[in-house]
């Protein structure tokens, strides 16, 4: 039995002797970096993701395999003759995006259902600023804004990754590259749907046409919203 080169551990960013989970749980983080659906806009650096994700998947494949024990050759070819043929061979087969347990696509919410989670959040919201019982219409807007952004900021920034509204119907909120957003993000991102809001929810209509489906809020955080699918890799 050969096992794999370790220029395939450096590639995942993994020390030689890594376990199964932590392979599955680098390979989940690079392509999620690495896919060239993210750089649709960018012609160059969508081809060079398309080959950084060849060497990912590659490595992925070579790891997973020694470590059930299904992956057989020798180790001088794999060890010891790491050559240029070998790497025009790699681009001779063409990107290809079919490794042995194939990644789950990301979903992103559409726009019924980021529509939707308002009806469980507003509510709430009102509720607060009527408790706490202002004056003037001005001190409501006020208390109302604060409230929201407070609310937003905190849940979307947490575990949940996501108010009341978003948990009922099942979607989440990441940033660009898929992981949990910092506070700080998560306040730019309320701050800018206060802004999408009072606009006449004109700043809602970029998900009808966005690839992404990122409403004005979303592009200018940089986050945004998918469905919660299970792991790019079963565990």
């Amino acid at each position: 039995m050969c096992k794999p080169h370790k220029h395939y551990y450096e590639i995942l960013g993994l020390k030689i002797g890594a376990s199964l989970d932590e392979v599955k749980e680098a390979y989940k983080d690079l392509v999620k970096v690495w896919h060239p659906d993210r750089f649709t806009n960018e012609p160059k650096l969508q081809l060079k993701a398309q080959e950084k994700l060849k060497e990912i998947n590659e490595a992925y494949q070579m790891i997973q395999n020694s470590l059930i024990n299904t992956y057989e050759t020798t180790c001088v070819a794999e060890q010891e003759n790491q050559t240029h043929e070998e790497s025009k061979e790699k681009e001779d087969r063409g990107y290809s995006y079919q490794p042995s347990s194939p990644p789950q696509e990301v979903t992103f919410a559409n726009f019924s259902e980021r529509v939707t989670d308002y009806f469980f959040d507003i509510p709430i919201l009102f509720l607060i600023a009527k408790f706490i019982g202002v004056g003037t219409e001005t001190e409501a807007l006020m208390i109302f804004s604060s409230f929201f952004v407070i609310y937003h900021a905190v849940m979307e920034s947490s575990n949940i990754q996501g108010t009341l509204g978003k948990m009922a119907i099942k979607i989440k909120v990441t940033d660009i590259n898929g992981n949990r957003l910092s506070f700080i993000k998560a306040s730019l991102r309320a701050f800018g749907k206060i802004i999408s809001i009072f606009t006449l929810g004109i700043g809602f209509l970029p998900i009808l046409f966005t690839k992404n489906r990122q409403a004005l809020h979303d592009i200018i955080a940089g986050t945004l919203v998918v469905n919660k699918n299970k792991s790019l890799l079963s565990d």
